[in-house]
C-alpha cells in the first residue's frame, strides 16, 4: 500500500460534494496519478481551491482570468497540474531530512533559486526547504531564495 506522504484534492463537477482525493509516496508520483486520471476521464469542469477551470468548445475559461485557447484538453490539465493543484501534506506525512530538529543538507537531492515570494510560499507547502536567501547588491537585480528538497523529482 502506499504511503500517504503527499495528498491533493480537486472537484471535477459543480455538483461534487466530495472531492477527488490523491495519495502518493512523492511529488512526482502524485502528479503522475492525477494527470493520467484526467487523461482517461476528460473532465470539463475542475476546481482546484478558489480556482475554477470550465471547457467551452476547444478553449478553456477561467474566471477571474481569461478564456484561453489550447489545442487539447491534455495540454489544459497540464496546465492545471503545474499551476492550480494544491499540493499538500498527506495524513501519513512524516518530515524527512531533521537530524535534532535542523534541516541537514546532506538530505537535499534537489536545489532550485525563486525571486517569485508567492511561488516560495507553495514550494514551501511542498516540503521544500529555504536554504539560503540571496539578496542582490545591485539595484537592478532582484533577490532569490535559494530552496532544497529531499526528492529527486520534486517540483
Amino acid at each position: 500500500m502506499t504511503q500517504k506522504q503527499w495528498q491533493v484534492s480537486f472537484y471535477v463537477s459543480e455538483e461534487q460534494e466530495t472531492p477527488q482525493i490523491f495519495y502518493d509516496e512523492t511529488l512526482a508520483g502524485i502528479y503522475t496519478q492525477v494527470s493520467s486520471w484526467l487523461l482517461s476521464t476528460c473532465p470539463i469542469y475542475l476546481k482546484s481551491g478558489e480556482i475554477i477551470y470550465t471547457k467551452h468548445g476547444k478553449g478553456w475559461d477561467c474566471p477571474g482570468s481569461h478564456y484561453f485557447t489550447v489545442s487539447s484538453s491534455q495540454q489544459a490539465y497540464k496546465i492545471f497540474c503545474d499551476q492550480v493543484l494544491d499540493f499538500q501534506k498527506g495524513p501519513q506525512y512524516e518530515e524527512c531530512g531533521f537530524i535534532d530538529g535542523k534541516f541537514r543538507l546532506e538530505y537535499v537531492k534537489k536545489t532550485l533559486q525563486c525571486d517569485d515570494p508567492k511561488e516560495v510560499n507553495r514550494m514551501l507547502q511542498r516540503g521544500w526547504h529555504l536554504i539560503a536567501f540571496q539578496n542582490s547588491y545591485q539595484a537592478s537585480d532582484s533577490s532569490y531564495y535559494i530552496l532544497g528538497h529531499i526528492e529527486q523529482y520534486a517540483f
